[in-house]
């Protein structure tokens, strides 16, 4: 009874570990990258930065208002502030002032300073769309060498219950003197070979497996992956030939291409700016001071005057215009001028060779579907055909027609048959993702 009790417990134990497995689709593999990537989690960083930039440049519009006191002890001979006299005895003083200053014109610097920043906030944002596609792109591979290693382990277990069904059909002629010893020993080897394949398509399976859960970053384990996106035996993936319409929204989409661009941008903004410093500089400017002085005496009492009345009597105020003409500077605003100007060249050839990569990779892509496509098909047909001819080879041995030999060969056929026909069938959906995600359909992942 205690046993009975003990392995209800355990198949208990098991079918719920089976039942509570996690799994996850190609969606939920994204989205839980995209969720932990700390490269991702620090360009949010560099957007909230970027947006402070923004509204810094913004402020800089404002006055320049300061506000400053200072308290001194004189000792031997000095000058009375006061006075302008020399003194030979030790005295304080304290000193207020409050000034403002506005800059009326500076040659519209800060206006370009300001688009300059907004542009480098989208280039910011743009870096981290870039990331998360980057991020994607390497997932994408992964995920269905992970559906491949699955289907592959799945045909060789196929392929070693074959073997084994012959081992049992050969046993029972060898005992009927139908097959040699030989015969037996033969297919004992290739059921070996199909064991050593399952084995070999289990470690393929948990590395390519741990190779995703570590993109995702999360804890290492048993995981189910499933594919929920595509019918199996169906390719269903129309070819568009037309790879120039193609290539178009793979530029509108390149996350790689706007960031360039809105460098490109900011850097125009720049040198306009840095033009900005040859032009006269206006600003108007104000302020208000006092003080109070030791050494301020009523002449008919001879006291120190009280400290409310030096502050009113004492107090001054001003104001007036600045205007600052540059005339020589070492020629460092012509030589920031200059460097600005290869940067954005450097800039626009940056941009054309990610344009040239991308075309490029577009036709790859458009290129290899379509000869996946064919390669697919033939792949299918070839799999009925070498099943048909297993099947006829089969029902031939167990009459007695045709040799062990013949039927293992046409087994190891089919294996292969099966092998090629998963691993085109993988790389088309692979090529199709791909395709999904330079024209926009991942967008939701890795847009702002």
């Amino acid at each position: 009874m205690f046993k009975k009790g003990l392995l209800l417990l355990i198949m208990i134990m098991v079918l719920s570990g089976v039942y509570s497995q996690k799994s996850y689709t190609l969606e939920q593999c994204i989205k839980q990258a995209l969720k932990t990537n700390i490269d991702v989690q620090l360009n949010k960083v560099s957007v909230k930065s970027a947006k402070e930039g923004v509204k810094q440049s913004y402020r800089n519009l404002l006055p320049i208002i300061g506000a400053g006191t200072n308290y001194s002890i004189r000792y031997g001979r000095s000058v009375d502030p006061n006075t302008n006299t020399i003194s030979n005895t030790d005295f304080f003083s304290n000193n207020y002032s409050i000034d403002a200053s506005l800059v009326l014109f500076q040659g519209f610097l800060k206006q370009y300073q300001i688009r300059a920043s907004k542009w480098n906030k989208l280039s910011v944002m743009a870096e981290g769309e870039q990331q998360k596609f980057s991020l994607i792109q390497q997932i994408l591979p992964v995920f269905f060498e992970v559906l491949y290693a699955k289907d592959l382990l799945k045909v060789s277990e196929e392929e070693l219950v074959i073997a084994e069904k012959l081992l049992y059909v050969t046993n029972k002629k060898f005992k009927l003197g139908q097959q040699s010893q030989a015969d037996v020993f033969d297919i004992d080897a290739d059921i070996q070979a199909a064991r050593l394949n399952v084995v070999k398509a289990k470690n393929a399976l948990a590395k390519v497996s741990l190779n995703l859960q570590q993109l995702m970053n999360i804890e290492i384990g048993p995981i189910l992956f499933v594919n929920n996106t595509y019918v199996k035996g169906t390719p269903n993936i129309a070819i568009n030939k037309d790879d120039k319409s193609m290539y178009a929204r793979a530029k509108e989409v390149s996350p790689i291409l706007k960031q360039l661009s809105f460098l490109k941008k900011a850097l125009k903004k720049q040198l306009q700016a840095n033009k900005s410093e040859f032009f006269p500089s206006l600003s108007v400017f104000g302020g208000y001071s006092t003080g109070y002085f030791e050494t301020n005496i009523d002449p008919v009492t001879g006291n120190t005057i009280e400290f409310q009345k030096q502050i009113t009597d004492n107090a001054s105020q001003y104001v007036g215009f600045s205007l600052q003409i540059p005339v020589f500077n070492q020629w460092n605003t012509r030589s920031k001028i200059k460097q600005q100007r290869l940067n954005l060249e450097q800039r626009d050839l940056v941009i054309k060779q990610n344009e040239q990569e991308l075309y490029q990779f577009i036709v790859q892509l458009e290129q290899d579907k379509e000869a996946l496509s064919i390669e697919f098909d033939w792949s299918i047909k070839k799999q009925k055909a070498v099943l048909t001819s297993y099947q006829t080879t089969e029902k031939k041995f167990e009459h007695g027609l045709i040799s062990l030999l013949d039927v293992l060969q046409v087994k190891n056929e089919l294996f292969k048959s099966k092998v090629e026909n998963i691993r085109v069938q993988q790389q088309l959906q692979m090529n199709q993702k791909m395709m999904d995600l330079y024209t926009g359909k991942f967008n939701k992942f890795y847009q702002f």
